[in-house]
């Protein structure tokens, strides 16, 4: 219990990087007009992804962890932006498979960029507290530097806690509609009711099971 409140303690900006892409893609969730078909088992999928980045930023000393909370809080911003953009011209939800389609999407991209709001930068804004937050907070970040078994101490603590959450929301998914993080048939109502992001993670396995090693179940 004490290093489980000294891992608290001493990785504020992890615990930051957490709220921020909840929120971050629970309102991606709300712009694709998803939330009538969410459950209680989405805020589940949208945590649990969340803390298994955040598990990763955990396992770093503070200089890296800092250039890998921008790296990674910029990579999911402009996951979850694309998603609202292609949502908006095609009423639907990228996916690995798309890279196969990259020229035709070429051919309608001055239609997708006309599709962008001045409310999107709301998934870049962010960055602006962030880098005051570390410029407030560094001296004692850098004092207070944690060792590495604290730091696997806390990863082990997110990344279980990820995957549970993650678990549970994927599998209340599968008991109302069997099969279908197979089939990925639809996939809005997937990531209505998992999250953006592990989405993304069950939409690249099946397209790496399936192209890449050519595995057909």
């Amino acid at each position: 219990m004490e290093k489980l409140k000294l891992s608290l303690k001493l990785l504020p900006d992890v615990y930051l990087f957490v709220l921020i892409i909840f929120i971050k893609t629970l309102s991606a969730n709300i712009a694709m007009k998803l939330v009538h078909q969410s459950t209680f088992y989405t805020l589940f999928g949208i945590l649990g992804s969340s803390l298994i980045f955040a598990s990763i930023l955990s396992l770093f000393k503070f200089k890296t962890r800092y250039i890998a909370f921008y790296i990674f809080d910029f990579l999911i911003s402009l996951i979850l932006l694309t998603d609202i953009v292609y949502n908006r011209y095609f009423l639907d939800v990228t996916s690995a498979a798309l890279i196969k389609q990259a020229g035709l999407v070429g051919e309608v991209k001055d239609s997708v960029f006309a599709l962008l709001k001045p409310w999107d930068l709301f998934y870049f804004v962010d960055f602006i507290f962030i880098s005051l937050f570390y410029k407030y907070f560094k001296r004692n970040l850098v004092e207070n530097e944690t060792k590495l078994t604290k730091r696997l101490t806390s990863f082990a603590m997110l990344v279980i806690l990820g995957l549970t959450f993650s678990y549970q929301s994927v599998k209340a998914l599968d008991k109302r509609q069997p099969g279908i993080l197979k089939t990925m048939y639809d996939k809005k109502y997937i990531v209505s009711n998992i999250g953006n992001i592990n989405f993304h993670a069950f939409d690249l396995y099946n397209f790496i099971k399936r192209n890449v090693l050519n595995i057909k179940r």
